[in-house]
């Protein structure tokens, strides 16, 4: 535990973490927290897993890209997901399935948006695609 005192207030800060999360066999790329009890984490294993961050479990392992999940961004229960195999994928996290897989980029996709409306993805193959999450 470490005390520090800012403006002469003590403050004591914590170094330990609450939980480990384990599962992913390789590097943790990208992670975001859906709300306050869950967080979703993407792999070099090419899985998102969706961790109860109260209980430090893994709920759900969503399996279906074919390379390095680089990055995500969720809405609601929507969790959308940029790969290196040049694919974005749609998820419900409740139901702990794919609904859409996005094909159009010619190399790995790095970058993602989604504001519940639509999704953008930006490309190695330096263009950006817009989607409909509903229809691709």
């Amino acid at each position: 535990m470490h005390v520090a005192v800012l403006m002469g207030i003590e403050l004591t800060m914590r170094s330990e973490s609450l939980h480990t999360l384990r599962g992913h066999t390789s590097t943790v790329r990208c992670l975001k927290m859906s709300d306050s009890s869950t967080a979703i984490s993407g792999s070099r294993d090419t899985t998102l897993r969706v961790w109860d961050i109260k209980t430090g479990l893994c709920k759900n392992v969503l399996v279906g890209h074919q390379a390095s999940v680089r990055c995500l961004e969720i809405k609601g229960d929507i969790v959308v997901s940029g790969s290196y195999d040049t694919m974005a994928r749609v998820w419900s996290i409740s139901e702990g399935r794919c609904l859409r897989v996005l094909s159009g980029h010619f190399s790995q996709i790095y970058a993602i948006a989604f504001d519940g409306t639509r999704i953008a993805t930006g490309s190695l193959d330096t263009s950006v695609r817009i989607w409909d999450p509903n229809n691709g």
